[in-house]
C-alpha cells in the first residue's frame, strides 16, 4: 500500500460495489438475495477486525472454505426457486473446500522454514504447526469423503463408481502441496492443465455413463441396489422391497 488512495475512497467503492450486487441478486429469487448477504457477511468476518477470523487458527480454514457450499447455492437459487440442496452435499462440498485450504497452508508454512516468520506472514501460523495442518487436512478429506458418500448412496448410488477418481484429485492435490517449492498461490503453475482437464472428463464420463446405466435398469432393481447397498436402512424399508431382514434386524 502506498497511501496514495484515501480511505474514503476505497470505502465509498465499497459500499458502491455491495449496492450494485445486492441490487441485481434482488431482480432473482429471494434465495439467491439471501445467500448473497450471506456471503457478503462471511467475507466480512473473514478480513474485517475485531472478528478477522483470517487470523485465527482453524477458523481461518473452515469461514474461508464456507464459501464453497455459499457459491453453490447462489448457483442453485439462481435455477431454482423454492428447495435447497441436501445437506450432505453442502457439507462435503465445504469440508472438500477446507481441505483444499488446509494444505495450501501447509505448503505455505513448509516454504517458510521459520516459525517465527511464519507467523509474521500470517497470524494463524502463530497457533499451527506442520503436523497440525497435515492433520487437519485429513480430517477435512475424511468428513467431505463420509458426506459425499452419503450424498451418493442416498441420491445417486450409481456415482459411487465415480469415488476413486474423486480419491485420487484429493491424493494428486496432496502430493503438489508436499512438494518442496510448491507455492500455494500460484497452484495453477505447478498443476498441468491437461492432465487436471483430463481427470475433470474422466469423471464427468464415468457419471454420465452411470447414469445412463440407472436409466436403462427398472426403478425397482435400482431400489433394490440402492438397500442393499446401504446399511442404514431400516427393516421396514427392505421389507417393502423384497429384500430379506437380516436375523440380528429381526429383534
Amino acid at each position: 500500500m502506498t497511501g496514495k488512495i484515501q480511505a474514503k475512497y476505497i470505502f465509498l467503492e465499497y459500499l458502491l460495489l455491495i449496492a450494485v450486487g445486492l441490487s441485481l441478486a434482488s431482480l432473482l429469487h429471494r434465495e439467491f438475495l439471501f445467500f448473497s448477504w450471506v456471503l457478503l457477511a462471511m467475507g466480512v468476518i473473514y478480513n474485517v477486525r475485531p472478528m478477522r477470523s483470517k487470523d485465527r487458527a482453524y477458523l481461518d480454514v473452515l469461514s474461508e472454505s464456507v464459501n464453497n457450499p455459499l457459491r453453490l447455492l447462489l448457483g442453485w437459487s439462481a435455477l431454482v426457486s423454492g428447495s435447497l440442496l441436501p445437506s450432505s452435499i453442502l457439507i462435503a462440498y465445504w469440508m472438500g473446500g477446507a481441505f483444499l485450504m488446509a494444505v495450501k497452508r501447509y505448503a505455505e508454512y513448509r516454504s517458510i522454514g521459520d516459525p517465527e516468520r511464519a507467523g509474521l506472514y500470517r497470524r494463524s501460523f502463530r497457533s499451527y504447526s506442520e503436523r497440525t495442518l497435515l492433520l487437519s487436512a485429513f480430517f477435512y478429506a475424511i468428513n467431505s469423503a463420509f458426506f459425499l458418500a452419503i450424498f451418493l448412496i442416498k441420491y445417486r448410488i450409481e456415482l459411487m463408481l465415480s469415488f476413486p477418481l474423486f480419491a485420487i484429485l484429493f491424493v494428486w492435490y496432496l502430493a503438489i502441496g508436499m512438494r518442496p517449492a510448491f507455492d500455494g498461490s500460484g497452484s495453477r503453475k505447478v498443476l498441468p492443465r491437461a492432465k487436471l482437464h483430463g481427470l475433470c472428463g474422466c469423471l464427468r464420463c464415468r457419471g454420465g455413463a452411470a447414469v445412463r446405466v440407472r436409466h436403462s435398469l427398472s426403478s425397482d432393481t435400482c431400489r433394490a441396489i440402492a438397500l442393499l447397498t446401504t446399511d442404514v436402512l431400516i427393516p421396514p424399508q427392505r421389507k417393502q422391497a423384497g429384500i430379506p431382514i437380516c436375523p440380528r434386524e429381526r429383534n
